[in-house]
Order: C-alpha cells, then structure tokens, then sequence
C-alpha cells in the first residue's frame, strides 16, 4: 500500500468511525490513533457532531442531523482548532 493509498484508507476509518454517531466505535478509532478522549460525553458528542460537519462525504441527512444536535444543545455551529 503506498502513501496515497494508506491516506484514503485512514480518512475512510475515520469517516466510518465518525458517521456512526457510535461513542465507542469513535472511542476504539481514537484510542487505535492515540487521539485526545474527552472526560466530558457532552464536550466529546459535540466535537463529533462538529468533525461530521466537517465530511465532504457525509449526506445532507447525516449533516442535519449533527446540525441539529448541535443546535439543541446549545452549541455553536462553527468548528475551529484554535483556542
């Protein structure tokens, strides 16, 4: 498997992972990447559901609904990295 090929690869796992909306599905592709696991399951859920708006692949359907999750819990629609 070359570079290209292990890249889409990865992208596709994350996608899958995220897409489920399935904490620990996510929770099993975080701890395989060694990527950051929030105490908080309200923090985690909305940087899910803000990451899911962040998939070109992801349908209409999956972006309105983590739209509205994020709408009815109070959370912002924007997505930044930085503090």
């Amino acid at each position: 498997m070359n570079y290209l090929q292990s890249l889409e690869h990865s992208e596709k796992e994350r996608n899958t992972a995220l897409l489920s909306l399935d904490m620990n599905q996510i929770k099993v592709y975080c701890i395989k990447f060694g990527l950051f696991i929030s105490d908080n399951d309200d923090a985690f859920l909305e940087s899910i559901h803000k990451a899911v708006l962040q998939i070109r692949d992801a349908s209409f359907e999956q972006k309105e609904k983590s739209r509205s999750w994020l709408k009815e819990n109070g959370a912002s629609l924007e997505c930044s990295f930085m503090p």
